[in-house]
């Protein structure tokens, strides 16, 4: 998982106004927007002034309104590296790389040893592919700033990426010496140590999603061959011998790739994720009566169950321990139905958390499930999930009746 999320910099605003500063480090942003037009009205420092109302309108998600300001920070003081690593941010944002390229370049060429800025250059390149690139600027960013923990987690992804692991260990390592409760950093060190943890840091999972929420279904259907939400839909409609699934609840429903095909035929779709910006492309596709931006189990836990399928597609491995979804599906739901799902399989044991920080569950683990809180199983087959290193994944996919 990448920090998408740049780094912004500041530097020059306590120059003019001590409160400014403490305010923005403490999120009242709307109170600096309140107040710093007057002293920019001052025409003192007018650069830096600039560039702090533009951090504020990015962070209150007015982007556009951020670059302006960003611009004009530049007009007043065009070497200043901070204005120009903070317009590369929002360039980045609106897809405009080329221009985020050339603002960081800028920022780097005004203050060589510039950490911030050879990280966001980095995430750019990282996410464009140019893997080599992305590690000279992670580890330049390291080299410049060695408590940056940031850094060293994303050149620790791209390690465990490759699948150098004694690489990825030691940059995970570096990053925890820097923040030791830096939630990706410290979950993915598990993973490679083979620790035996039994659910992934919700933290972790929502991060991980908001993060890649822009670029999923590109890189899932394209990069990866997932071609699950095409077929699986239309093959669980056939199991149903071609009659309506009724009312129909996804969990950790994502952008929304499967409910496309669940659409056509239920009656009522409900979607529940942890991730808010993949709820937002799942909402653009107006497939879903309702969406819920929630952890899966509190909504579980809170929500009237009242639905004839319970539907989580790749949604297990983010979870791992499953006792308490199966549960409360069973306690709680107001009539029968059927869940149906997919894991990542393996073949023995019961429960693993993988080097790649997902969890693969057996088909002996789902049964002993089944046993606890009296599920049946209606139907049970091993798919291709997608690819994975070149490679497809196998998977588990489960009909339940409860």
């Amino acid at each position: 998982m990448l920090n998408w999320a740049k780094t912004v910099s500041l530097r020059g605003v306590g120059c003019t106004s001590d409160q400014l500063i403490e305010w923005f480090n403490e999120g009242k942003y709307q109170d600096i927007l309140n107040n710093i037009d007057g002293l920019i009205s001052k025409r003192n420092n007018l650069a830096v002034l600039y560039n702090l109302k533009g951090a504020c309108l990015s962070k209150v998600l007015r982007h556009s309104e951020a670059i302006q300001n960003y611009q004009t920070a530049i007009i007043h003081d065009p070497d200043f590296p901070d204005a120009h690593n903070n317009l590369g941010n929002e360039f980045e944002f609106e897809g405009k790389c080329s221009l985020a390229v050339e603002h960081y370049k800028n920022a780097i060429r005004v203050r060589p040893r510039f950490a911030q800025a050879h990280y966001n250059l980095g995430v750019l390149h990282h996410k464009s592919g140019q893997i080599s690139d992305a590690k000279l600027c992670y580890e330049t960013a390291c080299a410049f700033d060695p408590n940056y923990a940031e850094s060293f987690n994303n050149l620790g992804n791209l390690f465990k990426e490759n699948e150098e692991t004694i690489e990825a260990i030691d940059a995970y390592q570096k990053a925890l010496n820097a923040n030791p409760d830096h939630p990706n950093a410290k979950f993915l060190l598990a993973a490679l140590l083979g620790e035996s943890l039994v659910s992934c840091p919700r933290q972790y999972v929502e991060r991980l999603f908001d993060q890649y929420a822009s670029r999923f279904e590109k890189s899932a259907i394209i990069d990866l061959y997932y071609e699950l939400p095409q077929w699986l839909p239309k093959t669980l409609h056939a199991k149903n011998n071609y009659k309506s699934f009724g009312s129909v609840l996804e969990i950790g429903c994502g952008t929304g790739l499967f409910g496309e095909g669940l659409k056509v035929n239920c009656t009522s779709l409900i979607g529940v994720d942890i991730s808010h910006k993949m709820m937002t492309v799942a909402a653009e596709k107006n497939v879903y009566d309702e969406l819920h931006h929630e952890d899966c189990t509190d909504y579980l836990r809170s929500a009237p169950l009242n639905f004839d399928y319970i539907a989580a597609f790749d949604v297990f491995p983010y979870i791992g321990e499953l006792e308490t979804i199966f549960e409360l599906i069973k306690t709680r739901t107001l009539c029968s139905g059927k869940l149906v799902f997919t894991t990542e399989h393996n073949q023995e044991g019961d429960l693993e958390l993988q080097k790649t920080g997902r969890f693969s569950h057996s088909k002996e683990y789902i049964e002993n499930l089944c046993d606890q809180f009296k599920y049946e199983i209606s139907h049970f087959g091993l798919i291709n999930l997608r690819k994975e290193n070149r490679r497809y994944l196998c998977g588990g996919l489960y009909v339940l009746e409860f």
